[in-house]
């Protein structure tokens, strides 16, 4: 009898219970004819969001331009009704308003119509103005180059004698000058007209001294 080291046999029962644990793995378990018409419902539905959610950003951001635009009518609503108070008060007197304009620029030979609407026009000691409303912290202060622009259009469109800035908010009037040629073609023509007829009558009596 050997006394060396024995070793266990490997019985078949023990890998028939494994393969009972562990049955094998069938791919007709997983339904593979259902995915194409759940992929189509999920693009489906997919679509119809995508479709919901630029329609109601569309709708919203028309609704904040019309709202943003109603806001900004009534604040200039209520500020003109401020600054023809505050023009009143200082003395000037109230001409015209929202009176429309349109002069004719050159381009290439032809003539572009522009079309300008002033807040107010205001006469105070024989001279008339345009007097512009401006309100907010931005619009009213003439570092700003667009109130800058504005303000000069409207001193040479109108042939005023000079333009206001209404500062509603704060409660001022700004008398503003532009360093303009200082030329009035009209008076200059009536002038030239004026001296040219003391020219003729001075003359025509020099030419009846000598029959006296």
């Amino acid at each position: 009898m050997s006394n060396g080291p024995k070793f266990a046999e490997s019985t078949p029962k023990k890998t028939k219970k494994l393969a009972h644990v562990l049955p094998p793995y069938h791919f007709s378990h997983h339904p593979v004819k259902s995915l194409p018409h759940d992929a189509a419902l999920y693009a489906a539905v997919l679509l119809f969001v995508i479709a919901a959610v630029q329609t109601a950003r569309l709708a919203f951001r028309k609704w904040a331009i019309g709202y943003r635009l109603g806001r900004a009518r009534e604040q200039g609503r209520a500020g003109e009704e401020r600054a023809e108070k505050l023009l009143t008060r200082q003395g000037y007197h109230i001409e015209a308003r929202q009176t429309v304009l349109v002069y004719q620029l050159k381009v290439d030979n032809s003539d572009v119509d522009v079309e300008l609407r002033a807040d107010f026009l205001v006469r105070r000691d024989r001279r008339k103005f345009v007097a512009e409303v401006k309100t907010g912290k931005v619009a009213p202060r003439l570092d700003t180059a667009t109130t800058r622009r504005q303000l000069l259009e409207y001193r040479i469109a109108y042939g005023v004698d000079g333009v206001l800035l209404v500062d509603v908010e704060n409660g001022k009037i700004h008398h503003v000058g532009f360093p303009l040629p200082n030329v009035d073609p009209g008076g200059f023509r009536l002038r030239s007209v004026g001296w040219l007829g003391f020219g003729i009558v001075i003359g025509f009596c020099l030419a009846l001294l000598p029959r006296m």
